[in-house]
């Protein structure tokens, strides 16, 4: 029984739990080798790189998404020059359409946090590393590290120490004392059982 069943309480006599019940895959990845450093057209709209105003960000974007419709990082990339309500339309449209998933449950992840939702934060980020973990695609360092520093205010010191682990290996970045203290301060308030368990539930099923 992997992760999905465990969180989802699959057995009858197993209370329900909302939280947990809320984890469903109802899409998966392919292979997908393109790198949008190599492609010449991705690379002159690159939003990070680009020295055009925001607006003519947005539909040069927008205008590549067509061609590529079915790459995970133009939705990323559309999604960081929207607001919080129109991103999250850009990343499920992109969960729906492309061909890798991870960092699209990442961004998802990373914009619960801002908005200070805890319980969907984690959601989406057990969602990125299971997907890296299933497909032995590890490229999202960020989830990896979001859960480790969270499971470490848990007090899940083993599950900390899997998960940072995981995300060095992908990326050279830690938090600094203030992205430690919002994870913190976030766990106090509103972290619950459910979160912890589904936290160790990752770690014990796949690191």
């Amino acid at each position: 029984m992997g992760i999905l069943d465990r969180l989802k309480g699959k057995k009858k006599t197993q209370a329900r739990d909302s939280f947990v019940d809320s984890f469903n895959f109802n899409f998966r990845e392919e292979e997908d080798n393109r790198d949008w450093k190599e492609m010449k057209d991705l690379s002159e709209v690159c939003p990070y790189q680009s020295a055009q105003t925001h607006n003519m960000k947005i539909i040069a974007v927008e205008t590549v998404l067509q061609k590529y419709p079915d790459y995970d990082v133009l939705y990323s990339w559309l999604g960081s020059l929207k607001g919080p309500k129109e991103a999250r339309k850009v990343y499920l449209e992109g969960l729906k359409k492309s061909r890798i998933k991870a960092h699209l449950c990442g961004d998802l992840g990373k914009l619960a946090f801002e908005e200070n939702n805890l319980s969907e934060a984690v959601k989406w980020w057990i969602r990125s590393c299971a997907i890296q973990a299933v497909g032995k695609r590890y490229t999202d360092g960020f989830s990896f590290l979001n859960l480790a520093t969270i499971a470490k205010y848990f007090g899940l010191n083993d599950c900390y120490s899997k998960l940072f682990d995981q995300s060095k290996k992908i990326m050279n970045i830690v938090f600094d004392a203030t992205g430690e203290l919002q994870r913190a301060s976030i766990v106090q308030k509103q972290g619950n059982n459910s979160i912890k368990q589904a936290i160790k539930l990752l770690c014990k099923d796949y690191f």
